[in-house]
């Protein structure tokens, strides 16, 4: 599969990932949308691409503690929503490089599997 077929087909999926949320907005147990208690703050393709920069591979330990206070998420949430970041267009017009490094990355780690 060629990187602009892949990136196609990840453009694609992400459209559907976000139809699907949308049609399964999560409820807490008063019936709200969202989690119980604040909502979750809204990050950009951009700036969650910026952090992964910025952060990336080199300070391990601390980064976690600076998903926290930076981007004010858990950082399951952080990978969850970098996941999905790779896989739009968006991601790929920001920082070409770093999304083709993070999604064969992942794909390495999903073929170890």
């Amino acid at each position: 599969m060629t990187i602009h077929a892949r990136h196609r087909l990840a453009a694609q999926i992400h459209e559907r990932q976000q139809e699907f949320d949308t049609a399964h907005e999560v409820q807490d147990r008063r019936g709200r949308p969202g989690t119980a208690g604040a909502p979750e703050p809204k990050h950009t393709v951009q700036e969650l691409l910026d952090f992964e920069v910025e952060w990336g591979e080199k300070h391990t330990g601390r980064k976690d503690e600076a998903i926290r206070a930076v981007l004010g998420l858990k950082p399951a949430r952080f990978y969850q929503l970098l996941g999905r970041a790779l896989d739009s267009a968006a991601a790929v017009a920001h920082n070409p490089q770093l999304t083709n490094h993070l999604l064969e990355r992942r794909d390495r780690s999903a073929r170890r599997r």
